[in-house]
């Protein structure tokens, strides 16, 4: 959350929704603690859980989705933060950039507070680069059907349900 002070300092109106369980490891992060050492606190709010209809205010209202997981294999967050038009920044690793290829903006894993700071402000505030990620939204999200993927899965199943 220190990389959100920094952001807050630059953007006066930004908020952070952290939305998840906690996942993190070596060491475990308590978020709560750190959303109350941080200069913005009133600014931040931290949520295990919401429902679909919060979770689609929360994409409606957002600017900017950071996914910062090194837990997460494939992650559909990034393309649900697509497809309601907010611009991801995500940790960069190979499958992220297999998921969202040029419609996102990418931080190192080993990049530090100020370079995820400097992504999200970029975010925030260049709409030519918010524009520029967005515009290959649609090409990223066309990949992504669940019929077809429906589809697919049931002829595996059947498939294996013959011995093919």
């Amino acid at each position: 959350m220190a990389a959100f002070d920094a952001v807050a300092d630059q953007v006066p109106l930004a908020r952070l929704e952290v939305v998840g369980e906690n996942r993190t490891r070596r060491p475990r992060l308590d978020l709560e603690a750190l959303r109350r050492q941080s200069r913005h606190a009133d600014r931040i709010h931290v949520r295990a859980y919401v429902d679909e209809p919060t979770l689609a205010s929360l994409y409606a209202r957002a600017s900017v989705f950071a996914f910062l997981s090194e837990y997460e294999g494939f992650g559909l967050t990034p393309l649900e933060a697509l497809a309601a038009g907010v611009p991801p920044v995500l940790l960069d690793t190979p499958v992220a950039r297999e998921t969202a290829g040029a419609a996102a903006s990418y931080v190192s894993p080993a990049a530090g507070r100020d370079d995820l700071a400097a992504a999200l402000v970029s975010a925030l505030t260049d709409d030519q680069a918010r524009r520029g990620v967005l515009a290959h939204a649609p090409a990223v999200l066309a990949r992504y059907n669940w019929k077809t993927t429906a589809d697919q899965t049931l002829t595996a199943i059947e498939g294996a349900a013959v011995g093919r």
